[in-house]
């Protein structure tokens, strides 16, 4: 008993505040049972959320025994339904747990809760464990239980995952607690099932502490890479404005580093599956110095886009991997665009030294930028406060006739001219300017409008 009600006042006098309500995930089984009655017994203030998943003829019986039980004791309840008609074909254990935490989000927002608690112990620690070892896959995909992690606006907590399943039924057995058994525990189909009553019985027959030891290595794997993290983050140097990788600069680090590296960057959206063929084909494109262009599906949303010198993740399935301007057409921040003869050039709201080129503080009713073909007429504004025509620009500058036909601006939505594309930039100041955007440009000998 005081194991268990120390272990549940540990973690909330970190992470609760002492005031609000506590919501407990509740399914009538012996874990959640416990754990529920140990909260009463502490007189926290707790608000039981439970989900009926229509799963099995006993679902219904087991949602009015959990409403009479809080009934009885004095405590407040929020069920949710999960109908089989929205039940999918394939998948539903996963899709049941979805349905669960978007409703125990809700009760949290209902009851203005900052904190979820649920009855994980330290077998299901060791089996979720044990299997995505089995499954195999990046470590970072290993560490699943956590004691506290964020959620919602606050914390979801699992006070118990150093408290074996043993513990929990023979304290529940002594206080004659009553609860219900999910006769879909016992189906051998299901793989967790076979970790719990085969796998796992076997490795604690070989070493009793083998729980313990399973719920170590979980501990020293999480401590380990939250600072490889930190220390991953030492090498954001190879990062265009945040988001773009610096091919050279990332091809200079140790092959190991790359590859920790690469796990480091995809993990920023969440790639946290992809295959070690996939990481390898990542790897191939990222050094092939013969194919300076190219791009590879990562998942049914993400793919990494190489040009030239750099390389990102794109989200979307019909996106282009270099934008190529049309007679006229609107600017895209953060997108990438190639000049005729191939130079790179984009916009964006981040500053970065390389490639940095200009910067125009603009109003938001200059906004979007636009690019077009030149016109007679069209000028550049210098530093002095004078204009240069476009024409005698590209007379200047000794630009061939030929090329001068497809000479390309970038005007702002009042058709001022800011960049006489790969050649001048303008001088812009504008009274109000609320949003500075900055301009990156791979060519040489540029000038600045002075």
């Amino acid at each position: 008993m005081r194991g268990l009600q120390a272990s549940i006042q540990k973690v909330l006098k970190k992470y609760w505040d002492g005031q609000s309500k506590l919501v407990v995930a509740v399914s009538t089984g012996v874990d959640s049972m416990l754990l529920l009655h140990e909260l009463e017994q502490l007189h926290y203030p707790i608000v039981v959320a439970h989900v009926n998943h229509h799963l099995r003829t006993q679902s219904d019986q087991e949602a009015q025994f959990l409403v009479q039980y809080c009934r009885d004791h004095h405590i407040a309840i929020q069920i949710a339904d999960w109908h089989v008609a929205d039940h999918p074909d394939k998948g539903v254990e996963e899709a049941a747990r979805q349905f669960r935490y978007r409703f125990f989000y809700q009760v949290m927002d209902k009851e203005q809760s900052r904190i979820l608690l649920t009855a994980h112990h330290q077998n299901d620690l060791a089996e979720t464990v044990l299997m995505k070892l089995v499954r195999g896959g990046w470590l970072k995909s290993i560490v699943g239980l956590q004691t506290a992690r964020t959620f919602n606006t606050g914390w979801l907590l699992r006070p118990w995952l150093q408290i074996s399943k043993e513990e929990i039924l023979r304290q529940a057995q002594v206080i004659g607690l009553t609860w219900y058994e999910d006769q879909s525990n016992q189906s051998m189909v299901i793989q967790r099932n076979r970790f719990r009553h085969q796998i796992l019985p076997a490795l604690i027959k070989e070493d009793p502490q083998a729980l313990a030891h399973l719920g170590d290595f979980h501990d020293q794997l999480t401590k380990l890479l939250t600072f490889a993290e930190a220390e991953l983050s030492k090498y954001d140097e190879v990062l265009l404005d945040g988001q773009r990788l610096k091919v050279t600069e990332f091809n200079s680090l140790p092959s190991a580093t790359q590859d920790l590296y690469l796990k480091h960057y995809f993990n920023q959206a969440h790639l946290q599956r992809l295959t070690k063929d996939q990481l390898n084909q990542a790897l191939h494109l990222l050094s092939n110095q013969n194919k300076p262009q190219g791009q590879l599906d990562l998942s049914a949303d993400w793919r990494l886009v190489k040009t030239y010198q750099y390389a990102w993740l794109q989200k979307g399935e019909t996106a282009e991997v270099i934008k190529s301007p049309a007679d006229v057409a609107m600017i895209e921040l953060e997108e990438l665009y190639s000049t005729d003869d191939g130079k790179l050039f984009w916009f964006s709201k981040h500053k970065s030294n390389d490639h940095l080129i200009a910067s125009f503080n603009l109003t938001m009713e200059q906004l979007p930028l636009q690019i077009r073909k030149w016109q007679p007429g069209d000028r550049l504004r210098l530093k002095n406060g004078g204009h240069q025509k476009i024409h005698r620009i590209l007379i200047d500058q000794k630009v061939p006739q030929s090329k001068r036909t497809h000479q390309q601006v970038v005007v702002d939505q009042f058709d001022q001219v800011l960049w006489l594309v790969g050649r001048k930039t303008a001088w812009v100041t504008s009274q109000g300017a609320t949003q500075e955007i900055y301009l990156y440009y791979q060519g040489d000998n540029h000038d600045n409008g002075k």
